[in-house]
């Protein structure tokens, strides 16, 4: 009895350990593909995706059909697909045979990812076909030296993945500010965008919140020249499988208003003060002109005596009206 039971259970540690066919592969290209064995054959294949630390994988099924398994939660007992951080380590996300739909694309938050295929012994109905592809952690906008550039969601115009964590930093020159515009905005809607969401930061991580959205914000606008934008989904949520393709955007920067404004302001007033200047001294010179150079009048009598004293003229006697002289203007220079 004891020797049967022994023969049993070293059956079944051979079934349950037997890697098979393909054994454990490990992939380091920035995108890949996956294949099952064949059918008929049970055990644990894995594959190690490995790409550099600055990427992040995004995995998804081309075809998939994996046998009914009655614990759905756990896939206990039942031929299924697993995604680990480490070997070493439970699971994160499993996939057994309940729904017939190819699940949506998923990310994992390392650079790492383990993908186990666990086949059931006499299961010759599940197999399945998968790509990875890899998409930057964090992409970098540099408007130093461009004035505009866009990005989008992973896998654009494709759904984007669950389980998506990624991020947006811009910089911009002193004296700008930063704009984007969303040209594109579908993510899932969940009440108080608790499901998944873009949110997006007025300068670095830390700095004051613009906004949370799983609508489309249209324009945003930052007081500054720096900008920070997170997009996350969630791993599991309770629409179905969801046709969301994200976003796109274009950020671009533009001077703020007071570099525009002020130095206008400081021009038209520096123009003003010369204009007053420049008819103040015109007047000035026309004035002092008319003075110097004008004729000056005076009053002479039409025949002249200088050697006639007031003595003589008391002594004539009294003067008729038409012996009165005549005085006529003339430009004569009056002699000192």
């Amino acid at each position: 009895m004891l020797v049967v039971l022994a023969a049993v259970l070293l059956c079944s540690t051979e079934v349950n350990s037997r890697v098979c066919d393909g054994g454990s592969k490990v992939l380091t290209d920035s995108n890949g593909r996956l294949n099952s064995p064949d059918s008929g054959q049970s055990g644990t294949c894995t594959w190690k995706l490995d790409v550099p630390k600055d990427l992040r994988i995004i995995f998804y099924f081309e075809s998939y059909e994996i046998d009914y398994c009655g614990d759905y939660a756990t896939c206990s007992g039942c031929s299924r697909i697993e995604l680990k951080d480490d070997p070493n380590e439970p699971p994160w996300k499993l996939f057994c045979g309940r729904k017939s739909e190819i699940p949506e694309p998923i990310s994992a938050n390392k650079s790492v990812l383990f993908v186990n295929f666990v086949l059931a012994n006499g299961d010759s109905k599940s197999w399945f076909t998968a790509e990875y592809i890899t998409w930057p952690f964090e992409g970098k906008i540099d408007l130093l030296t461009n004035s505009s550039a866009e990005i989008s969601s992973p896998n654009f115009p494709g759904k984007y993945p669950r389980n998506s964590y990624f991020q947006w930093s811009a910089v911009a020159p002193s004296g700008y500010r930063i704009k984007v515009v969303f040209t594109k905005f579908d993510i899932l809607y969940c009440d108080d965008c608790n499901c998944d969401f873009l949110m997006v930061r007025d300068g670095s991580k830390e700095s004051n919140l613009l906004g949370k959205f799983c609508y489309n914000p249209k324009t945003l606008y930052t007081s500054g020249n720096l900008l920070w934008m997170e997009f996350l989904s969630a791993l599991n949520h309770n629409f179905g499988n969801s046709d969301s393709i994200g976003f796109k955007a274009t950020v671009s920067r533009e001077l703020k208003l007071y570099v525009i404004v002020v130095p206008c302001v400081l021009g038209i007033l520096f123009v003003s003060i010369i204009a007053v200047a420049a008819v103040v001294m015109c007047r000035r010179r026309r004035f002092s002109s008319t003075r110097n150079g004008a004729p000056v009048v005076q009053m002479s009598l039409l025949n002249e005596d200088e050697s006639v004293s007031n003595t003589q003229m008391t002594d004539i006697g009294p003067h008729s009206e038409a012996s009165l002289p005549v005085y006529r203007p003339t430009t004569q220079a009056i002699k000192r």
